[in-house]
């Protein structure tokens, strides 16, 4: 894999853990709004409703009574009119509801009402027929046992809606709960699975350029010797293989640059030496013939001769270091001793000039 894949793919890492967990968030978030929708759009109003209804059936028995007791035919208006406003309101009950237990509690309501209100068209009918004892023992019985039942079943379904609402809490707030402990979890699992690549992308990059380095001061020195191992196929490992390459190259024009110095230095003893024979020789043998000034220069040119020999053995030397055979031993340096040395073989040129 590339380099560029590489960050590409660490990148795209952290992008794709942000969105999972904004996109859980979001799912989440929906849950929520749709949990306390269904607690506001139907738990409420039918508790309300619920909580209304209990409330009716006290007034329809005391407007009963005192249909009864007065044979006003207003009340009996009035009655009829709030039992329909109770069948209304049941009615929209219905679409309210969602739980088994309401539903039923609903219909045992919606039975013990119809029961009631036929039961107060019975007495209706009896005290407009002027029985008046036969629709009070209606009243009594039948009818107070149906007000009784329709009571009691409005009791239970209002206790039915609050457990449905109590639940639905509940549930909101474990829903709530799990999404908070979701979200962090998964956050911190994206992000140190994120910078964990990173690291480790970024750990592989430096520890290569680190080597690297490693191998170039290595390469200076002269001490470099084994080729750098490629591990990737991205362009640190093109770049190692080019540094091998490199190194390689460098070491075979080393092994070139010694080889041209150490013959160049071995064909220049031996005319050197030839030369440091004759200017001896000749201050040897023409000692008398020659004058102060004829001394001086052969005296010069065996000198010279002695430095291009000595020259010529510190490069055999230094090739000799550069390839390990012995130590480097440093030593002080008279500099008057250089200074007047390189007067006398000056002085000639400086002379002529």
């Amino acid at each position: 894999m590339r380099l560029a894949s590489k960050i590409f793919a660490a990148s795209t890492l952290v992008i794709l853990a942000l969105v999972g967990v904004a996109g859980w968030s979001l799912l989440a978030v929906g849950h929520l709004v749709r949990a306390h929708r269904d607690i506001t759009d139907r738990s409420l109003p039918a508790l309300q409703l619920e909580v209304s209804l209990e409330e009716i059936v006290p007034r329809l028995l005391r407007i009963e009574a005192r249909y009864l007791v007065l044979r006003d035919k207003a009340y009996g208006q009035l009655l009829k009119e709030r039992a329909a406003r109770a069948a209304a309101d049941l009615e929209r009950l219905e679409v309210l509801l969602g739980s088994p237990a309401e539903e039923k509690s609903y219909r045992e309501a919606v039975a013990a009402l119809a029961t009631y209100g036929q039961l107060v068209d019975k007495e209706r009918a009896l005290l407009s027929r002027g029985e008046t004892a036969r629709a009070l023992r209606l009243s009594e019985g039948p009818a107070r046992s149906a007000a009784e039942r329709l009571e009691q079943a409005l009791s239970q379904l209002t206790e039915a809606t609050s457990a449905e609402v109590a639940q639905t809490q509940t549930a909101v707030r474990a829903l709530e709960s799990r999404t908070w402990t979701t979200i962090l979890v998964t956050l911190s699992v994206s992000l140190l699975a994120a910078v964990g690549a990173t690291g480790f992308l970024a750990f592989r990059l430096t520890r290569s350029i680190r080597r690297l380095s490693s191998a170039t001061g290595r390469v200076v020195d002269g001490s470099f010797e084994e080729p750098l191992p490629v591990e990737t196929r991205d362009e640190i490992g093109d770049l190692t293989r080019s540094f091998n390459r490199m190194a390689l190259e460098l070491r075979e024009v080393e092994q070139l640059k010694q080889q041209f110095f150490s013959q160049i230095s071995h064909e220049l003893r031996n005319p050197l030496t030839a030369i440091r024979a004759s200017a001896q020789l000749v201050l040897l043998r023409a000692r008398d013939v020659l004058d102060a000034r004829q001394r001086q220069w052969v005296q010069s040119i065996d000198d010279s001769v002695d430095r291009l020999l000595s020259l010529v053995t510190r490069i055999l030397d230094l090739n000799r270091l550069r390839a390990g055979v012995f130590p480097l031993v440093r030593q002080p340096v008279e500099l008057d001793k250089v200074v007047a040395r390189a007067l006398d073989v000056l002085g000639p040129q400086a002379e002529q000039q």
